[in-house]
């Protein structure tokens, strides 16, 4: 295992790990059986934005996926973000020279 493998693999589970936390925390605020329409708060967009870019595809899979139908707009936004990152992640790869694994 090489050390770029290493930070890849840390990053994956702090990005798991980071966004069920937020997912579940984000939850909490919410009524059962009550849809928000409440966008992300600046705390929750920097921790967004932190997570999208370690790893942007669980973090966009967990957190739109795990909050769709009771936060939509939370969950459209985070979207947005996470395909930002994606982007970044693309771009940063072909500055660098080498494919980056996700």
């Amino acid at each position: 295992m090489t050390i770029n493998d290493l930070i890849i693999s840390v990053g994956m589970v702090i990005s798991i790990l980071g966004s069920v936390s937020v997912m579940k925390k984000a939850k909490e605020k919410t009524v059962d059986g009550q849809v928000s329409q409440e966008s992300l708060t600046t705390n929750e967009k920097l921790k967004v934005w932190a997570l999208a870019l370690l790893n942007p595809i669980w973090t966009d899979i967990i957190l739109y996926y795990g909050l769709r139908k009771k936060l939509p707009v939370k969950a459209k936004r985070i979207n947005i973000i996470c395909f930002i990152a994606f982007g970044l992640w693309i771009l940063f790869s072909f500055l660098i020279g080498f494919p980056v694994n996700l």
